[in-house]
């Protein structure tokens, strides 16, 4: 079937037109309308055109360097002579036929000429560039002549991500798809007419208890089904479906349809988890296992790598208590982490939800803490130091796996910004996998999210994530030049700092004995504007509870890390807010705060006891997987010792840091709480 064409297109046509016009006065006004539109569904017009549109890309996954992803057209001549294209133009619109205007280009006779549908409108004759953008999801695009006559359209359906769409053979009267396009040359690679129509299955993915069965079909009678039950994206050499499907284990089925002079169709990803009961969420990812295991190229294998090379596409899915799936989303898998990606044989993931695989971002609420429900990343929490894949046995024994996340459910009740993130168990080609916390990750998208649409600087352990560390350089640079207890010095760097969040972001890190900090598992992020502020956020506090490399404590003084300039950007700045009284009172009085509030032993243990019964039924098959001896006794032994924490902690910070700075000021003196 040959592209739409437009209904303008027509109007230009003196023979379809006085055939519209009969139809008019055969059937009536509003019967013509119809036929009409009928008409045009099955026409393209192309006006006797030499030169014509051969061939576009409506959808690229290539970039410039603004970001802007770099569709094209291609123009053709099909004359027995040259073409001067000056005064030509393209449109999307039929009612502005000179929307787009070329400039002098002689085309030669089966020449061709490239212009890219970036909008930037440039005339150089290094790079055309239109002044509008192609719709992936279809729309009108014309070439018009210099007397605004059509010379070639067409209505174009939907298109494919860096699927082209031209005419075979060259100037042709037929539109096929390109898997391997061909800008600026022959459309000589095989073509297809479409995309066969994705599989049917008979059973929704999903928990079940018992085996089941599963048909798969298509609406296309000749279309064939291959499937596969490891991960893989099935091939036209893998087997042909035979209904019924015996599903007698957890299973991740991946099915693909097929015919002849049509691309395969979409891979369709169902998997069925059997087991006897649901305790948590469940994800489930499926990848071709040598994207995790090959010696070369797997990721698991080869987790010390880190960037874009080593991502691989992944088909995910999440199934909430009930069993039902509550999306599947095609994304980027990359392991994610630091030491854990060597030490630990439960690696943490990191997925990426782009255009090139799928939806641009995971659209799906899926922390109940947040209204945020937009993702383009998540990380996997494995929980390295916080779980029994650690590779020492005295912190192993402090192992609950979920201090982080109550740690950054307590700074999000100090009204600070933190990852949200659930607890769910993980599924990886259809094996159980074990407990993982999917949350979100902190980088310029999270905080665009949070904070609206705005540039960031990220900065992650004195490194840049996300735009560059020219005004963090500034920042550190001004920290260690200036004497904060001059007055001047010190309301300047209120306008540079968010004074409020770093004095939480110290507070809760000294509390909780985070002692692998602050020389690095920080983050910084400040608005890319003239009053952009400094802000810290919480990261990977697992050395929380009285947990720890040196097994259980409750008396480590994390205040001489918090003001140890040997150890950074971060220790530098305390120890020098401190030296003014105007900071030492405010610290005081915001340390009450929190302490009567957020910190207090019982909203503390609340919190830990929200998370550790989450997890707590799961503790058993993650024993089971990753436990190496420890049972779920050991866990609950761990999980007393986090709480018995609770309750003396406080009078020892306090200490610390009347030790340090001196009691509270007159304006706070009037506080007591022991």
């Amino acid at each position: 079937m040959t592209p739409l064409a437009s209904k303008t297109d027509l109007f230009l046509n003196s023979f379809r037109w006085r055939a519209v016009v009969n139809l008019t006065t055969f059937v009536g006004q509003r019967m013509s309308f119809f036929l009409s539109i009928l008409f045009l569904s099955f026409f393209s017009f192309r006006g006797n055109a030499e030169v014509v549109i051969n061939e576009f890309l409506a959808s690229s996954s290539a970039v410039d360097e603004s970001d802007t992803s770099l569709e094209w057209i291609e123009l053709y001549n099909s004359g027995s002579s040259a073409m001067d294209l000056s005064g030509y133009a393209l449109t999307d619109d039929p009612l502005a036929p000179g929307k787009w205007r070329l400039p002098s280009i002689t085309l030669p006779t089966n020449g061709f000429v490239l212009i890219r549908a970036t909008g930037y409108d440039l005339l150089d004759p290094n790079s055309y560039h239109t002044n509008f953008r192609l719709r992936r999801e279809g729309e009108y695009l014309a070439l018009y002549r210099q007397d605004g006559t059509a010379a070639d359209s067409l209505t174009f359906p939907a298109q494919r991500r860096d699927v082209s769409y031209g005419r075979q053979p060259d100037g042709g009267g037929e539109w096929v798809y390109f898997l391997e396009s061909t800008p600026g040359q022959s459309n000589s690679k095989p073509g297809a007419k479409g995309f066969a129509s994705a599989p049917l299955f008979s059973a929704q993915a999903g928990v079940f208890k018992q085996p089941l069965t599963v048909d798969l079909s298509s609406h296309e009678s000749d279309a064939v089904i291959r499937y596969t039950t490891d991960g893989s994206i099935p091939t036209a050499s893998d087997t042909i479906v035979q209904n019924p499907l015996q599903i007698t284990r957890s299973t991740p089925l991946r099915a693909r349809a097929f015919r002849e002079e049509y691309y395969p169709s979409d891979v369709g990803t169902h998997t069925y988890i059997l087991r006897p009961d649901i305790v948590l969420p469940i994800l489930s990812l499926a990848t071709d296992p040598p994207n995790l295991w090959d010696r070369t190229t797997g990721i698991y294998q080869n987790s010390d790598r880190h960037g874009r090379e080593w991502e691989r596409p992944v088909s995910v899915e999440f199934f909430n208590r009930n069993g039902d799936r509550e999306f599947v989303e095609n994304a980027g898998l990359r392991i994610h982490g630091g030491a854990s990606r060597t030490r630990s044989p439960k690696r943490s993931f990191r997925l990426y939800f782009r255009s090139d695989y799928g939806a641009a971002k995971l659209d799906y609420p899926l922390f109940p803490t947040t209204d945020v429900h937009r993702f383009d990343q998540l990380v996997l929490r494995a929980g390295f130091n916080d779980s029994w894949g650690y590779d020492r046995e005295m912190q192993r024994e402090t192992a609950i796996y979920v201090s982080d996340q109550a740690v950054r459910n307590v700074f999000l009740d100090m009204n600070q910004l933190s990852s949200h993130g659930i607890f769910a168990e993980l599924y990886l080609n259809g094996e159980y996998w074990g407990l993982y916390n999917p949350c979100e990750r902190i980088h310029e998208d999270f905080l665009e999210e949070h904070y609206g649409p705005d540039l960031w600087d990220v900065i992650v352990d004195n490194e840049v994530s996300d735009g560059d560390m020219q005004e963090w350089t500034t920042f550190s640079n001004w920290v260690s030049r200036n004497d904060l207890t001059n007055p001047q010095n010190y309301e300047s760097l209120q306008e540079i700092l968010d004074l409020e969040n770093f004095t939480a972001y110290i507070i809760i890190n000294v509390w909780m004995q985070n002692y692998d900090w602050p020389h690095h598992n920080w983050y910084a992020a400040r608005e890319r504007f003239l009053t952009g502020k400094w802000k810290f956020f919480l990261w990977d506090v697992e050395y929380s509870f009285g947990s720890g490399i040196q097994g259980y404590l409750v008396n480590q003084n994390t205040l001489t890390n918090a003001t140890n300039a040997g150890s950074g950007l971060i220790g530098l700045l305390f120890a020098r807010l401190l030296q003014n009284q105007d900071y030492r009172t405010f610290f005081w009085l915001r340390l009450q705060e929190y302490l009567a509030g957020p910190l207090r032993e019982d909203h503390v243990t609340m919190r830990l006891n929200e998370q550790l019964d989450a997890v707590r039924a799961a503790i058993p098959a993650e024993a089971e997987k990753w436990g190496r001896g420890k049972t779920p006794a050991d866990w609950d032994r761990a999980a007393q010792l986090s709480r018995d924490f609770i309750e003396v902690r406080t009078p020892i910070v306090l200490e610390f840091i009347t030790r340090a700075i001196g009691p509270a000021p007159v304006a706070v003196s009037g506080w007591s709480l022991y």
